[in-house]
């Protein structure tokens, strides 16, 4: 009877033991499920504020591409338009993912400072009780801001020659850049003593270890990632460009040079106005065309096929004129324009922009021969805007200005000079939108 009733004491001690444990268990279990939900909960709210934030930075995009859009395009002489600012997108949403995320936005004109205009950009995205909302201010921007292109920036300097990028005036704090959308390997190539004072970009998730080859004895200023691809619109003739009326020279001149070996130079003059011209040619053969032909005033002219400048000749552009040639058509063969060695490109007033150059649709290249080619021994002062087209610059003198286009060959001891003055064309020529800040808004 002692014995049992032992053993009955301890079964009695057992059970609440047991209980406790249990009790403990359940208390634990609970605790990892809270847990576990907690984490769920805080997971699901981070996520829907990456989506938010996602959906705002999306809004500024969309409001970017809407804006530019709205730009007028190379060549047409017109400038932006900006009299449906204020605008707000109403809510959008994302139909081609699966994203319930929404965002709107707004745009409004900004600040004015130094004259130049700003743009406010504010972008509301929503996604479960998630909002973010972010902020972008812009401007408009000339593309000339140095070297612009779509493909590569090749600089064939050989150990005896160099070639230089820096700013023109020298000591302009703006560097200037040289810029691809490409990201593939030495998409920017640098020979040997080869010096960029100014920035060297390349393509949105590039590397600038692989994408830049930078030769012996070379040096750059800073290289980095572009944070988004550049556009590269086609360029397109005026409006008018259709009724231009063919251009006859209006007068030509005869000049004996030489008493004893007479040299016939004919000289022609295009003065203010409009101009087709199927051919642009200057030559030395008296002839057939011309030796010289000089800019006096405003000129447009449209070179629907080719254009050659062969040694010898020159084109001058007065002080006080200016020049837009408009290569190729909006379709058709390849249009070319050549400066071959021993033409010069001159011109004579150095304080404002005379020269711009629009490579059209059909300015482009067939294999690796190059649109358009700068052999041409005096400074060229001026800006091309090529987007389709290869340029070489194969010579001793200087580039001033700014260069868009597919690709880039530069030979020899080349120097290309940044025209910082160009940053003050805020309506001419191709222009982009470009962000001066980016930066997220607390939502209450």
């Amino acid at each position: 009877m002692k014995t049992g009733k032992t053993k009955s004491k301890r079964r009695g001690m057992v059970l609440p033991f047991v209980i406790s444990i249990a009790v403990v268990l359940a208390i634990l279990g609970i605790g990892i499920l809270q847990l576990g939900f907690g984490s769920r909960l805080v997971a699901a709210v981070t996520m829907s504020g990456i989506s938010a934030r996602s959906a705002a930075d999306g809004g500024i995009s969309q409001a970017l591409h809407q804006m530019t859009q709205a730009l007028p395009p190379p060549g047409s002489g017109a400038i932006f338009n900006d009299s449906w600012i204020p605008y707000s997108s109403g809510e959008l949403s994302f139909p081609s993912s699966n994203s319930v995320a929404t965002y709107s936005y707004e745009i409004t004109k900004g600040p004015v400072y130094a004259g130049r205009v700003y743009y406010l950009i504010t972008s509301t995205g929503t996604s479960g009780r998630e909002t973010r909302r972010v902020n972008a201010l812009t401007t408009v921007q000339t593309m000339w801001f140095g070297i612009g292109v779509q493909d590569t920036v090749n600089v064939h300097s050989s150990p005896d020659a160099e070639f230089t990028f820096l700013p023109f005036p020298e000591n302009s704090d703006d560097k200037g850049s040289v810029r691809t959308n490409s990201i593939a390997n030495s998409a920017i190539w640098v020979g040997p003593n080869s010096t960029i004072q100014g920035q060297v970009l390349v393509g949105p998730g590039g590397n600038t270890e692989t994408g830049i080859h930078e030769g012996p004895n070379s040096s750059i200023g800073s290289s980095g990632v572009a944070q988004s691809e550049l556009d590269f619109p086609p360029a397109v003739l005026p409006p008018a460009a259709g009724s231009w009326p063919t251009w006859s020279p209006n007068y030509v001149q005869l000049v004996n040079e030489d008493p004893v070996a007479p040299v016939l130079i004919t000289r022609a003059l295009i003065e203010s106005g409009d101009y087709q011209l199927p051919n642009f040619s200057i030559e030395k053969d008296a002839g057939t065309t011309w030796t010289e032909v000089r800019i006096r005033g405003g000129v447009r002219l449209h070179a629907s096929n080719e254009v050659r400048f062969y040694e010898g000749t020159k084109l001058i552009i007065e002080p006080g004129s200016a020049l837009e040639l408009f290569v190729g058509t909006d379709a058709g063969p390849t249009s070319p324009l050549t400066a071959y060695n021993g033409s010069e490109i001159i011109t004579m007033d150095r304080e404002s922009w005379d020269l711009k150059i629009y490579g059209l649709p059909s300015c482009t290249s067939t294999g690796n021969s190059p649109t358009i080619a700068l052999h041409n021994s005096g400074v060229f002062w001026g800006v091309i805007y090529a987007p389709s087209a290869n340029l070489v610059v194969d010579n001793t003198a200087d580039f001033y200005g700014g260069f868009i286009g597919y690709s880039l060959t530069m030979m020899n001891n080349a120097v290309f000079h940044y025209d910082t003055r160009l940053y003050d064309l805020q309506n001419e020529g191709p222009l982009f939108f470009q962000i001066n800040r980016w930066w997220e808004e607390v939502v209450p």
